[in-house]
Formats: structure tokens, C-alpha cells, sequence
């Protein structure tokens, strides 16, 4: 079925980019929302994991490519942005993950993919990794019907950014970022 598949597929992908273990919950595919318990489960891997940032889809849409704002997508952004501030860090929030030893977590940076332009604040030069990105996507077979097609607008998506917002001098490829600080160092 469709889900072990991506399932297999989303294993295959973070081997890749060496990735030691994957997480899957069970919500429905293509109809994602902002609950409870998904907040829950966000704090509660935020707490136990306890990193200095996530990488996550922007809550907003952007209208000149709905293929980045799928609504899946923007929900996910949704209850990162709600779950990280101030959830992650309230001791008040959800109290049973305390008493499971779970302390709260402040949060330094939380990166968004998927933005808008005008939002676009951070590039990373990902010219050394772009091949291994590629080979990541290429494992997700289920999703790109045409796979020639989608290394040529990964390739050109990587160029483009690499010149338009100059990561490094020597950026062929890269990677944009609508980046947050959630809590600096202070």
C-alpha cells in the first residue's frame, strides 16, 4: 500500500543523508490540521530530542507556487510555530510529559522552507551536498512521476538561489530560509 511504501521510501532517503532513525505518526495524508495532540507530539519530541533548531515547512502560503503550500505542509508549519513558542518551553504545557521527565526546552532557531520570497532571509551553499540531496529525493519514487524532470528543477531551484541570494562566493547551489530566533543567546 501507499503508506509502507513512503514509509520504505522516507527510510531509503534519510539513509542517505545519514539519518539514524525515523519517526512516523499516524495522521491522515492529505488531511492534516492543527490539534491537540499533534501539538502534543510535537513538544513531546522537541522535549525529549531537545535540539538548537528545526527545519519545518512555512506556515504561510505562497501564491506563486502552490506546489509548496500543500495543505499538509502549511499545517505542519502551523503546529511547529504554535508548539515550539510557547509550548515547548512552558512547564505548564501538557504537565504529564514533566512528569515524564520530560523538561521543558528553549528552542535557539527555527528555519522555514517553502516561504514566500519576500520572506527569504538566509541561503546556504549546499553546492557539496546537492548530489546527495538529489540521490535523498530520488528514493521518494512514489512522488515524482518524472524523474528527470524533478533533478532539473532541484538543479535549477539550487542555481538560481546560489545567485540570487549569493550564500558564499563560491555557492553553485543553494538552499533558502525564511530563519527564525525563537530565543537567542542572551
Amino acid at each position: 500500500d501507499v503508506v509502507s511504501r513512503r514509509r520504505e521510501e522516507q527510510r531509503e532517503a534519510a539513509e542517505v543523508v545519514g539519518i539514524a532513525s525515523v519517526e512516523f505518526w499516524d495522521y491522515p495524508d492529505g488531511d492534516l490540521h492543527v490539534s491537540d495532540e499533534l501539538l502534543k507530539d510535537i513538544v513531546e519530541i522537541g522535549r525529549r530530542v531537545r535540539p538548537d533548531l528545526i527545519l519545518t515547512h512555512h506556515p504561510e502560503r505562497d501564491y506563486t507556487s502552490f506546489q509548496k503550500s500543500h495543505p499538509d505542509h502549511l499545517a505542519v508549519g502551523q503546529a511547529v510555530t504554535h508548539a515550539v513558542y510557547p509550548s515547548l518551553e512552558n512547564p505548564y504545557a501538557y504537565p504529564e510529559l514533566l512528569e515524564a521527565g520530560l523538561e521543558p526546552h528553549k528552542l535557539r532557531h527555527l528555519w522555514y522552507f517553502g516561504q514566500p520570497g519576500r520572506l527569504t532571509n538566509m541561503a546556504v551553499d549546499i553546492t557539496a551536498s546537492l548530489e546527495t540531496k538529489i540521490e535523498a529525493l530520488l528514493k521518494h519514487a512514489s512522488q515524482h512521476p518524472d524523474v528527470e524532470k524533478m533533478q532539473q528543477f532541484v538543479r535549477h531551484q539550487a542555481a538560481r538561489i546560489a545567485q540570487q541570494r549569493a550564500a558564499s562566493d563560491d555557492a553553485k547551489a543553494a538552499e533558502s530560509f525564511h530563519a527564525v530566533c525563537v530565543n537567542s543567546a542572551e
